[in-house]
């Protein structure tokens, strides 16, 4: 892999060893961050990132190449911990207290507590395994706004298996048992890669 654009562009950065991941590739990755730079006034300029299911980094490593602020990568593999470090130290920027790496369960009640520290966030990237059902991603977005870790205006990108006919503000909106998600996240942009379905909604704090 390698990083597309920014300060960073053409570094080579390792992936996962192992098959448990699944890494965006490097055209998913190129698509991505220019839905985020479209859709988010000052693309990742000054963003406070926090790349969660981060697998080897890629996401937050691109975000940071391109002016992130700081970025926080979380992931429950040992393996995806030590790629993340690797390829920060591939890039020098590893020392850095900007940037932090957690090995923890995302989901987790406390990992909301460790995030605390380093929130509130501007962007958010959310690439869980494709089993995890929405509602999860939903109830983990939602203890984030109640601990107001998400910035208003936050955005916030979500990666899943494709569905057919996606309907805005409704994830999943074809699977009955999705309806929770949180109504304070309105869906701007929706685009589909093969299998893969990405996701953006911005934060309105105030919205009911």
């Amino acid at each position: 892999m390698r990083i597309i654009a920014g300060q960073f562009k053409g570094h080579t950065i390792a992936a996962v060893a192992g098959v448990q991941t699944r890494p965006t590739t490097d055209r998913v990755r190129e698509a991505w961050a220019s839905s985020i730079t479209s859709i988010r006034e000052g693309g990742f300029s000054g963003a406070r990132v926090l790349d969660t299911f981060a697998g080897s980094g890629a996401l937050g490593l691109e975000a940071i190449s391109r002016g992130a602020a700081s970025a926080v990568f979380v992931d429950n593999s040992e393996r995806a911990v030590r790629t993340i470090r690797q390829n920060l130290d591939t890039l020098n920027i590893s020392g850095d207290k900007n940037y932090r790496v957690i090995k923890a369960d995302v989901l987790s009640p406390a990992m909301i507590r460790r995030l605390d520290a380093y929130g509130p966030f501007d962007c958010i990237f959310l690439d869980p395994p494709y089993d995890y059902h929405p509602s999860r991603i939903g109830a983990f977005l939602s203890t984030l706004i109640d601990f107001e870790l998400l910035l208003s205006g936050c955005l916030v990108s979500y990666e899943r298996r494709a569905v057919k006919q996606p309907v805005q503000n409704a994830p999943g909106s074809l699977d009955s048992g999705e309806t929770d998600w949180p109504q304070a996240l309105k869906m701007v942009y929706c685009r589909q890669y093969g299998i893969a379905q990405i996701e953006y909604y911005i934060f309105e704090r105030n919205a009911s």
